[in-house]
């Protein structure tokens, strides 16, 4: 322990990754543990706190998983999805009501066994947001 009650040199757990498929970890404080995304903790450690609300964390090589410094910066959303679209990882959007309730079953039980959310959304033309959003409303 530090001077300070503050344990140095701890390497944190993965926790299973987010809805999102994006690697977190549990940042604990007075027993109470705190779910954060590793890209934002790295960009918030050595880059500085987001320089606005219209600011995203943009992964260069278009990995979500690749979170070492070099791989990572603080973007616009249209900088963040013309990456996207040079990377091959965007989806076009396609309205969820467009599915029929047996393809959103489908997107849901395919998330909630743990797959990927870019490949259910490439495979039903929607957004990986809307996979995530299919999975936690249609708990099946």
């Amino acid at each position: 322990m530090t001077p300070h009650g503050i344990r140095g040199g701890v390497i944190l757990k993965r926790r299973a990754d987010g809805i999102d498929g994006r690697p977190k970890v549990g940042l604990y404080k007075d027993a109470v543990r705190t779910d954060r995304k590793v890209h934002l903790l790295v960009l918030e450690t050595f880059k500085g706190m987001r320089p606005s609300s219209h600011h995203q964390a943009c992964h260069n090589d278009g990995d979500i998983h690749n979170n070492r410094l070099d791989n990572l910066r603080w973007d616009t959303r249209v900088a963040n999805h013309a990456d996207s679209v040079r990377h091959g990882t965007a989806v076009p959007p396609k309205p969820i009501f467009k599915l029929t309730p047996e393809q959103a079953r489908e997107v849901s039980r395919r998330r909630n066994a743990g797959e990927e959310c870019l490949p259910i959304a490439r495979d039903f033309g929607i957004t990986r947001q809307h996979v995530g959003v299919l999975a936690r409303r249609l708990q099946l």
